[in-house]
């Protein structure tokens, strides 16, 4: 009796205290032939399943604390991976993967594994079918509110429950109502609204004065987007069927159980109905990660929260929009880091060093443009994956060549992928090169291949490898050098004498770059040992 006045959300709820009566009777397991007891137990629902569930209190909360409250015997089943638990020593349920154990054939298998191969053995022996179960509940729409959309059906003391005819919606909310009044909802408060007609027989009715929760307007907002001014119908049904369904969706993981279920059915309501020619809301789904302070989420209450705008004063919002994006993936939680801010503000500052560059003459534009159109193919591919920071790390490198090597076509579309991350310092740059109209409004830049050229790339490579050997060596010498002396192959002499700046930027001494054929100066015979990509070094 005690049970059956409990609610169903009470007797599933894991805080309720677990009761039950033992029948006095028993089944037998058709395996291993053992005498199971049959116990009512408060829960132990009959809405999931058959009803009837077999009780494993080592492995459920639930069963665990129903054994111990009635001196039950303890025999698990599962063992964590690379240890044994001793059931007299349990203090609750073990409830996650592991070892099979005490289950004959079964011993030894990882648990997952042995739930198919289980199925599979019952079903041969005949004694259990394969079944799904859904745990599916009435989904309860209304709330005892003012605010939400009210519900067109009318209680008639003849008729019973009788929706709205289509003539009288759509039903609006009346604008005299006491919210202070002690009544079941606000809407009960106006009687020219609450007391109606009913629309089946004329008689006396009253309306439903619970509204829809906010659920039901949330579930279905996106249908509106693309036809926001129709009043006439739900909505267009070529315009809806042009441009849904939404390609991405953002949005907490609290949304999964929530909002994204119920704009799943009212889809495939409406996809039945045949008012949608699809089933599915969203095409893709990603759930951002939070923002940390000190380890935690930031909240009022800690204390730990960042104001963006002090933020913004303090740094511009280019800086805070493209640090957010820097972090981390977007999917996953990240640290706050004031350090990381700095750095961010540094790159931006590197970008905008570019354009005061610009004027400078060098002869490695074939590189610098070859690395650009690598970037493109990147980038592009990092921002259809919503990968925004490996994204900013490939134009932070790309801008880091470009302050040593600047080319305006480069810089153009350096600009143009910067810009979903810092469009106010991009736009003034765009136009401060002279470009026109805004750059918001041009088209994605597209790679030409044509214009990668690998073996440029290489050579770039051994001259920072030829840079980072020099300063081995001058590490290694203990008096200081005069001159550095490299001795290059002759397919790489012009490429080695165009980066002459570049080693001047790097050392102090006089370097003198030489064909290996016939160098005018080797008193130590480094030009023999001379390589592609590796040149012999010598240091006077």
């Amino acid at each position: 009796e005690e049970t059956r006045k409990m609610t169903e959300l009470e007797r599933i709820s894991e805080e309720k205290e677990k009761k039950g009566v033992f029948t006095g009777r028993y089944l037998i397991n058709p395996i291993t032939k053992e005498k199971i007891p049959i116990w009512i137990a408060n829960y132990v629902i009959m809405s999931y399943g058959t009803g009837v569930v077999m009780g494993v209190p080592t492995q459920d909360q639930r069963d665990f604390e129903f054994a111990k409250k009635y001196g039950m015997e303890l025999k698990n089943v599962i063992n964590p991976p690379g240890k044994e638990i001793n059931e007299g020593e349990m203090k609750r349920a073990y409830t996650d993967p592991g070892v099979i154990t005490n289950s004959e054939q079964f011993n030894g298998m990882d648990s997952e594994e042995a739930k198919e191969k289980m199925s599979e053995f019952f079903i041969k022996k005949g004694v259990a079918e394969k079944a799904i179960n859904y745990k599916i509940r009435d989904w309860n729409i209304s709330r005892q509110r003012y605010w939400g959309t009210p519900i067109p059906i009318v209680y008639c003391e003849k008729c019973g429950i009788v929706p709205l005819s289509e003539e009288d919606l759509p039903l609006e909310l009346p604008m005299d109502v006491n919210f202070k009044a002690k009544v079941i909802s606000p809407l009960a408060t106006n009687e020219d609204f609450y007391k109606t007609k009913c629309p089946k027989c004329g008689g006396p009715a009253k309306r439903e004065t619970d509204t829809m929760t906010t659920f039901v307007d949330s579930a279905w907002y996106f249908l509106k987007y693309p036809d926001p001014k129709n009043t006439k119908e739900i909505f267009d049904k070529d315009i809806i069927n042009y441009w849904l369904p939404a390609d991405q969706y953002i949005g907490g993981t609290e949304h999964a159980v929530g909002h994204l279920m119920y704009s799943r059915f009212i889809t495939k309501f409406l996809n039945d109905l045949g008012l949608l020619k699809f089933d599915e809301p969203f095409l893709r789904l990603l759930n951002q990660g939070m923002v940390l302070k000190d380890g935690t989420k930031m909240s009022k209450s800690k204390g730990n929260t960042i104001d963006p705008r002090e933020i913004v004063d303090k740094h511009g919002v280019d800086v805070l929009r493209t640090y957010l994006m820097s972090m981390a993936a977007p999917d996953k939680d990240v640290e706050w880091s004031d350090r990381d801010l700095k750095g961010i503000e540094k790159f931006l500052e590197k970008v905008i060093e570019i354009f005061g560059n610009l004027g400078q003459s060098h002869k490695k534009q074939e590189y610098i443009q070859s690395i650009t159109q690598k970037a493109i193919i990147n980038v592009t591919k990092y921002m259809r994956n919503l990968e925004q920071n490996k994204a900013l790390l490939e134009l932070t490198t790309l801008t880091n060549e470009m302050v040593k090597y600047p080319d305006k076509k480069s810089y153009k579309i350096l600009l143009m992928m910067l810009t979903p991350f810092a469009p106010h310092t991009c736009e003034e740059l765009w136009e401060m090169i002279g470009e026109k109209p805004f750059i918001s409004t041009q088209e994605w830049p597209k790679p030409d291949k044509k214009l990668i050229n690998e073996k440029v790339e290489k050579q770039e490579e051994s001259i920072r490898n030829s840079i980072r050997d020099v300063k081995n060596i001058l590490e290694l010498v203990e008096k200081k050098p005069k001159k550095i002396y490299l001795y290059v192959i002759p397919p790489e002499l012009e490429y080695y004498k165009n980066s002459t700046e570049l080693f001047k930027k790097d050392f102090k001494q006089e370097v003198i770059i030489q064909s290996s054929a016939n160098p005018e100066y080797d008193p130590e015979n480094k030009a023999k040992r001379t390589k592609f990509g590796k040149p012999g070094i010598y240091v006077e």
